[in-house]
């Protein structure tokens, strides 16, 4: 099945075969799709750089998401010279499962684990160390988990839970390799706030504004049924069965299944509370200058504007209400009253 959305930066050559072959010298066959996701981020431009910076792959659950990324983790320790590699979920014990399937790589396999220095295995401290200094380390994925390292390869899971302060401490961690990339993996989130990250790139993705993302999407047609199964085979590229499929169509919401098996995104929405009009006929003279409030609330979203609103009594039992909205900015900030 073909992708929805599949966009890659021109490349001269595909590095995606090593680590196809890679994979399947340990016994692990990759299927087409997969194959194609690695084909979308291992291009490399005439000067031998990736020519995707980022990667973005976003799917629904299950569809085997993890097998491209530990098949990358390994060419990246074994074929590309990445020293440091972090491999990230959103939870810990999902990161350590992780490390348990690479793991088992370099303790099973004989010319693997002659290249082992040491394997840290205690809670929330996973780490493989190579004796030519290649370092593969799952950390947990807080806001400055890995502040202070230099990364070569970052490879998240669950992308769509990454914050903006998270993408923090992780992208400047990478500026000084000449050749880092991310690979974001992830599905459709909750709420569109819930993807500060990863719903960026989606938007770049689909808008074209980013030449150095490439980005590969499954899910149904826009507009599409959701009842209609030649839909569901062609957003679920794994290995699913049609049974799973019409058993949690059954036991799951509506809204739930579209989003978890379906890779349906949630659109925008804005709640009206106050009908503009109204709020437009209220306007009246406020206060004197330089009265306070007698009562204040404030607001901010991840955009980091900033809604503040006053109240103030006035003669006759009045309520008068002021509401601002700052932007506000690293090095400025602008007031809209």
């Amino acid at each position: 099945m073909a992708p929805k959305l599949r966009v890659a930066p021109v490349a001269r050559r595909n590095d995606a075969q090593e680590v196809v072959d890679l994979s399947a010298s340990f016994g692990t066959e990759l299927d087409p799709w997969q194959v194609d996701v690695l084909q979308a981020g291992c291009g490399v431009r005439p000067n031998g750089q990736w020519a995707a910076k980022t990667l973005g792959c976003n799917l629904s659950r299950q569809n085997g998401k993890s097998f491209i990324l530990i098949a990358r983790a390994l060419a990246g320790a074994l074929l590309f010279g990445e020293k440091t590699i972090v491999i990230s979920t959103h939870e810990q014990k999902t990161s350590r499962q992780l490390f348990q399937n690479i793991c088992a790589y370099f303790e099973n396999y004989t010319m693997l684990s002659r290249r082992v220095r040491s394997i840290g295995k205690a809670l929330g401290r996973e780490e493989i160390w190579l004796l030519d200094g290649t370092h593969l380390v799952f950390p947990a994925r807080t806001r400055s988990a890995i502040r202070g390292w230099s990364i070569d390869a970052y490879l998240a899971d669950e992308a769509q839970l990454v914050t903006d302060a998270m993408w923090e401490s992780v992208k400047p961690a990478m500026s000084a390799r000449p050749n880092a990339v991310s690979w974001m993996f992830g599905t459709a989130p909750q709420l569109t706030t819930d993807a500060e990250v990863f719903g960026r790139l989606r938007r770049a993705a689909h808008d074209g504004s980013d030449p150095g993302l490439a980005w590969v999407e499954y899910g149904i047609d826009d507009g599409a049924d959701p009842d209609d199964r030649e839909q569901w085979r062609r957003a679920n590229p794994g290995r699913i069965r049609l049974e799973e499929m019409q058993a949690e169509r059954r036991e799951l919401s509506p809204g739930g299944f579209a989003r978890e098996r379906l890779n349906c995104w949630p659109t925008d929405r804005t709640e009206v509370v106050i009908d503009p009009a109204v709020w437009a006929g209220s306007v009246g003279a406020g206060p004197p200058d330089d009265t306070p409030p007698n009562a204040m609330a404030v607001d901010a979203n991840a955009a980091r504007e900033m809604a503040i609103a006053g109240a103030w009594h006035l003669d006759g039992g009045r309520i008068h209400v002021g509401c601002w909205l700052l932007i506000a900015a690293t090095r400025s900030t602008h007031w809209r009253g």
